[in-house]
């Protein structure tokens, strides 16, 4: 009997503990198959690097946002040049940068509609507003130099205009009145061709533009205008002038290194040459500081603030110059591209929580393109930093979810 009861007692007690077991398993949820949360998505920005020709950042760059029937935004780029633009709705834009002292520039961006976040980039190289102030004589040639800017540590490239105005070589002015000729580096057609809104393949590696305080004034003497580059250039060269709205031979001759033009218009000089770009792209993974949020096998739900990443903004040149050609080869580069990088770190919003049984994880990607430009026997490689794209994918422990 003592038997009996005591098994007796130790099966209720089994039986007891099963049914707690049991009992404990019913409150449970079932976390196998758990709805993982949606990530809100972000609106995609627009920004990049502002730098001089040296290839210093410029700082308080005054950069304005237009466009996609929203009122124009405008911001000052940072200490680092990097501006932004954020929260961008899709469509098309005008972004505008001005600094003091400098010739500023315009550029058209359009934004896609797109499920993923999409940073994108726009690098700008401002040139310095400068001319060199020749005053006509009645009685005596006179004359003017100029140079033109370059990247730090490629001043090979720097190419000096030397102008030459012969005695009263201008017409349509009146007697007595001060007349100037200026002479003003010109780095790309684009510069050239600003009135005339004309799209054209930029092989002008190099120019100048002749011009006259007066009104309606002409030259009734040709200007020498003369360009200081090497052998390679000078006999491989060919010069253009841009006037009434298109490009046209212009007189000129080599003399030793010199490109000796005659300027018989008020207009702008080209020094153009045949010139091969190559393009490829590739994308590189983005860094993040923390990309996994793992809430699969938790104890409670797991709160989600924000992802820190870091990526590339601007430019960088892989070619040393070994002489002039391939000096302005590198100078077309910096003018197109930049010639300045630096790493930036941004904040995205995910502000989610995650219950258990499921995961978050976050990737991006930059589009780096390799561009490459030869000419004369010269070549010149940069690698551009471009768009980011950012992905957000939720999962449960069945891998079945959602992105942003």
């Amino acid at each position: 009997m003592k038997s009996f009861l005591k098994w007796g007692a130790l099966g209720v007690f089994s039986m007891s503990l099963m049914m707690g077991i049991v009992a404990c398993s019913h409150d449970d949820p079932d976390y196998s198959n758990v709805t993982p949360p949606t990530v809100a998505s972000v609106a995609s920005t627009i920004g990049g690097i502002v730098s001089d020709k040296s290839g210093d950042v410029i700082v308080g760059a005054n950069v304005t946002l237009e466009g996609n029937g929203t009122e124009a935004k405008s911001v000052k780029t940072g200490n680092d040049g990097v501006y932004l633009f954020e929260d961008v709705k899709p469509g098309s834009y005008t972004v505008s940068v001005e600094a003091d002292g400098k010739i500023g520039a315009t550029s058209a961006v359009t934004v896609e509609n797109s499920n993923v976040m999409q940073r994108y980039v726009w690098n700008i190289s401002l040139v310095a507003d400068t001319e060199e102030k020749i005053t006509v004589s009645t009685t005596e040639e006179t004359s003017g130099s100029i140079n033109t800017e370059t990247l730090k540590g490629n001043e090979i490239a720097e190419v000096g205009v030397t102008a030459v105005v012969p005695a009263d070589a201008v017409a349509g002015v009146e007697a007595g009145q001060n007349v100037v000729v200026s002479v003003k580096p010109v780095y790309s057609i684009a510069e050239a061709e600003q009135r005339a809104s004309r799209a054209q393949a930029e092989t002008m590696l190099t120019g100048t533009e002749l011009t006259c305080n007066v009104e309606g004034a002409t030259l009734k003497e040709p200007v020498e205008l003369r360009f200081a580059v090497d052998q390679t250039l000078a006999n491989g060269a060919d010069v253009r002038v841009f006037k009434n709205g298109q490009w046209s031979a212009a007189n000129w001759r080599v003399e030793g290194n010199d490109i000796v033009v005659e300027a018989k218009d008020f207009a702008v000089y080209g020094v153009f040459v045949t010139i091969n770009y190559t393009l490829t792209d590739a994308q590189q993974p983005v860094s993040f500081t923390q990309n996994v949020w793992d809430n699969l096998y938790g104890s409670q739900t797991m709160t989600v603030g924000s992802a820190s990443y870091s990526f590339k903004v601007g430019s960088e040149i892989e070619t040393t110059a070994a002489n002039m050609t391939t000096g302005l080869l590198i100078e077309k580069l910096a003018q197109l591209y930049t010639a300045t990088a630096t790493t930036v770190t941004r904040s995205y919003p995910l502000n989610v929580s995650l219950p258990i049984g499921t995961k978050l994880e976050i990737s991006g990607s930059q589009l780096v393109t390799t561009a490459t430009i030869s000419g004369l026997g010269s070549t010149a490689t940069l690698k551009q930093y471009g768009d980011v794209s950012i992905n957000v994918q939720t999962s449960n422990r069945q891998h079945t979810g959602g992105g942003n």
